[in-house]
């Protein structure tokens, strides 16, 4: 007997989908609710991103599906959420932080000194050479601050 549907519902399945019917759906949903396919940047959409990764998590895995039916959502959010501490380390990976990051410029990718934004510099050439691949030599300056002194 199943308590809850809520996650079958998610993927858009029937109850007694078969392994392979979950992994179809979950791909056709998450590519459609994918934040980066959505022209809103609004929380609902990593939310809802979220949520199917939720349902797939459960629905993909047999003791946590069986669990699921018995228990329900709610059960099984609690019992997935204390299992393990792993859950910890992978929370700065799920979509939802990783989105609003991304959403909010809040990228730290810069910050690390051995990494600069791309540099551009206009240089004329034809097509005929750009195509070919032919080498130019020029030059540019770089700031750089010594080690020794800081200056």
């Amino acid at each position: 007997m199943i308590k809850d549907s809520k996650l079958y519902d998610l993927l858009a399945v029937e109850p007694n989908a078969s392994e392979n019917e979950i992994i179809v759906a979950y791909y056709e949903m998450a590519e459609r609710h994918h934040p980066e396919n959505l022209k809103d940047d609004s929380h609902d959409s990593v939310s809802k991103f979220d949520e199917i990764k939720f349902a797939y998590d459960v629905l993909s895995n047999e003791e946590n599906r069986k669990f699921y039916d018995e228990n329900g959502y709610d059960a099984t959010k609690e019992k997935l959420d204390n299992q393990d501490d792993f859950t910890s380390c992978y929370d700065d990976f799920t979509s939802q932080n990783y989105y609003s990051n991304l959403t909010n410029n809040e990228c730290n990718y810069y910050q690390d000194p051995k990494y600069t934004k791309n540099l551009v510099f206009p240089l004329k050439t034809s097509l005929k050479d750009f195509y070919r691949g032919k080498k130019k030599l020029f030059e540019y300056q770089v700031l750089v601050i010594c080690n020794d002194c800081d200056g």
